[in-house]
């Protein structure tokens, strides 16, 4: 009778002790779930005395993005993330810097989620990149773009694999095709977002004509343009009733070229 008792409260002090150690897990497992999903908004850890905004959203968000050169992670005040995980809330901070609200710029998760909620918010897809344009890598990274200049596009972002990662230093401008390059990988695609007053004095007088009526896919069409009251504007392309891509162009007149790919009304 005494060896069946002590049996038993051995079994049931086991039993309590297992219980206390998988609740001390638990405890332990929200902990570090709480702690690595605490990624948030830190536009107010953007040194901003090195950036005056014009009011032109697009090109604010590409000064925005360039000015913070040199700058780290725990400069910004990010937490709760390791040295891979910041690239698109710099992103998405340099936005809101810039103006926009949560109707064009969203926040959280993967460099994959980001893109996701950005098209859900209006960003669309484009082949001739423009300043303020999201430009994102093959390998899940994400920057903004800052010019581009003789067919090059350049770009600046936060969590740069540079000479001083894993430190996540911020670069000023970089050829973009050039750290593609250095990193094996390629550029994946532009992503527009939706920006609004990006040109507050829109441009007047624009007389925009095709050398063509009709094409086949993968045939080029030459565009002539005249404008006044402007030096950068954006044709915009719509497909089958939906904008489909823009294309940037200087100056008051000149030609530009677009290749279209797929079939469809434009």
């Amino acid at each position: 009778m005494k060896t069946c008792r002590r049996k038993w409260f051995v079994q049931w002090v086991a039993a309590f002790v297992s219980i206390v150690l998988f609740g001390t897990y638990l405890g332990s497992l929200s902990m570090n779930t709480l702690t690595v999903s605490a990624i948030c908004c830190r536009k107010d850890g953007f040194d901003k005395s090195r950036y005056t905004l014009t009011g032109n959203v697009a090109q604010d968000v590409a000064t925005i993005a360039k000015s913070q050169a040199g700058r780290t992670c725990s400069d910004f005040g990010y937490s709760g993330v390791d040295y891979g995980a910041w690239c698109d809330e710099y992103v998405a901070d340099c936005l809101e810097n810039a103006g926009c609200d949560d109707s064009i710029v969203a926040h959280g998760g993967t460099v994959a989620d980001f893109e996701k909620k950005m098209r859900k918010r209006g960003a669309v897809v484009v082949s001739s990149p423009q300043p303020g344009d999201l430009l994102f890598f093959s390998w899940s990274h994400v920057e903004i773009v800052t010019r581009v200049e003789g067919g090059t596009v350049y770009c600046a972002g936060g969590n740069n694999q540079g000479k001083t990662y894993p430190g996540g230093r911020c670069a000023g401008e970089r050829n973009a095709q050039s750290v593609a390059k250095s990193m094996g990988g390629s550029i994946r695609l532009y992503l527009r977002p939706n920006y609004k007053g990006v040109n507050p004095n829109p441009p007047t007088n624009i007389s925009i004509q095709a050398d063509r009526t009709t094409i086949t896919a993968g045939e080029s069409i030459t565009f002539t343009y005249t404008i006044e009251n402007s030096t950068d504007s954006c044709i915009g392309i719509d497909k089958d009733g939906s904008r489909f891509d823009t294309i940037g162009v200087s100056g008051t007149s000149g030609t530009v070229s677009y290749t279209f790919s797929q079939p469809g009304v434009y």
